[in-house]
């Protein structure tokens, strides 16, 4: 099983924010790297409290092109790790493209280090700013997620469904997990599992929810599937893996 650590702004007078609509001025007042640590504390620790019901948890945080400019960032991502005694390689980080292909030593060199201490570094969103995949074999990455614009109508468009599977094509031999997002309905899912496309996330298996309500969904769920088990003498969870 998998999860996504995203965040909210609940502004009193304007409800919930996304983290897109404040990021840029955290940024622009050069506290993201401070707002950035942060919220993969909080991302782990909340992995410690659901990993006690999922010992296989793989947890994605986001983080900013700006995190990978400091040289210190690997080390104080490993003390947080080790802090809360987590497996480095149930966490993955999520980059953009744009990061990625960028030509700083900075950010590669940085990119190098965070394999070095065992997280997994995936590109988010792929193939909507960049066709190319050559430059996959380049870097440090473990797997990708193919952005859910080629995911939409594949169930219902074959061109959508034939693009999807020349990407996979490309992607298997380079050894990289692979996640669709934005799955919505089981017809996806099946096309995508047929397709051999490894994980899926989006709304058909879970809404966003609190980490508070998380735990509750996932004790739900453990004892959903025990109760089927015993009466069917098998386990179907409905979660990431396709």
């Amino acid at each position: 099983m998998g999860r996504e650590a995203l965040m909210r702004w609940k502004h009193p007078r304007w409800g919930s924010r996304s983290v897109e609509s404040i990021v840029k001025a955290i940024e622009s007042m050069d506290l993201i790297h401070d707002f950035g640590l942060w919220a993969i504390e909080a991302a782990v620790v909340s992995h410690v409290d659901v990993s006690e019901w999922v010992p296989s948890l793989k947890t994605s945080i986001n983080i900013s092109s700006l995190q990978l400019l400091k040289s210190e960032f690997p080390s104080q991502v490993w003390k947080i790790l080790l802090r809360e005694k987590v497996d480095p390689s149930s966490i993955e980080l999520e980059l953009t493209e744009t990061v990625v292909l960028s030509e700083s030593n900075e950010v590669r060199a940085t990119l190098r280090e965070l394999r070095k201490i065992g997280v997994k570094l995936v590109i988010d969103d792929f193939g909507k700013g960049y066709s190319s995949l050559s430059y996959l074999r380049n870097l440090p990455v473990t797997g990708v997620k193919i952005d859910k614009i080629f995911i939409d109508n594949i169930h219902k468009d074959v061109e959508a469904r034939r693009f999807v599977t020349n990407m996979l094509a490309l992607l298997r031999p380079l050894g990289l997990s692979v996640t669709a997002e934005g799955i919505e309905f089981e017809a996806q899912a099946s096309i995508l599992k047929d397709l051999g496309c490894e994980y899926g996330q989006g709304y058909l298996f879970s809404r966003p929810m609190t980490s508070d309500r998380e735990l509750l969904w996932v004790r739900d769920e453990l004892e959903r599937i025990d109760l089927r088990e015993k009466c069917a003498h098998r386990t179907d969870m409905v979660s990431m893996p396709l």
